[in-house]
């Protein structure tokens, strides 16, 4: 089962937030920031984690973003895909 794992903050460093993008890549199966489009200082990361790695990637991951985004706001949630019929 894959899970996803969601943060929304401030940004404080752009360039240290891709490289961490970069870094987990070879442990999280897809990580993916969006910018904000109203105010470009703040970034979605959503990060697709197999369901084997979540506690100890989960861990990092909160750590690691947490370090880079200041989250007044936050959305910090773990999601799983549900089975709704067939329509992706």
């Amino acid at each position: 089962m894959t899970l996803i794992l969601t943060a929304v903050g401030r940004v404080r460093d752009w360039k240290a937030l891709r490289d961490l993008r970069l870094a987990c890549l070879g442990r999280a199966t897809s990580v993916r920031i969006y910018r904000d489009v109203r105010d470009a200082s703040w970034a979605l990361v959503v990060a697709e984690l197999s369901d084997d790695d979540t506690r100890d990637l989960e861990a990092d991951l909160r750590t690691r973003i947490g370090s880079l985004v200041d989250i007044g706001f936050a959305d910090d949630r773990i999601w799983e895909a549900i089975d709704t019929g067939g329509a992706r």
